[in-house]
């Protein structure tokens, strides 16, 4: 029930879509028989409304699916980890990690001296 999320999301946002896009041509059509005008307008506005309530809904399923990817592409990098992460090794310069000091991390900034 719970499993693809997204793509149910996604199917759902296109066929709330659909049945309002034809709910509305519908309507339309019924009212020109009345007056024209206001049933293009109906069918217009309707059909646009429709489609454009249903653009949330479609960007929340994305957003699922763009989320399950990269939790995925995450999982498979982390079980790929070295025997580096392990032990507390550096892969940089395959030496143990060691914090920085506060004076070199002033060594490395680069303060101009400015002239009088």
């Amino acid at each position: 029930m719970y499993k693809d999320t997204g793509n149910k999301i996604l199917t759902m946002a296109n066929v709330i879509a659909g049945i309002g896009i034809a709910a509305s041509v519908i309507g339309g059509i019924i009212t020109m028989q009345e007056s024209v005008l206001l049933g293009l307008g109906i069918v217009i506005i309707g059909s646009l409304l429709a489609w454009v309530s249903c653009l949330l809904m479609a960007g929340f399923g994305e957003l699922v699916l763009n989320t399950l990817e990269m939790v995925n592409l995450l999982r498979k990098a982390n079980s790929g980890a070295s025997a580096y992460h392990a032990t507390g090794m550096s892969e940089a310069f395959n030496r143990p990690a060691t914090k920085t000091t506060q004076d070199e991390k002033e060594q490395r900034t680069f303060q101009p001296k400015l002239s009088s």
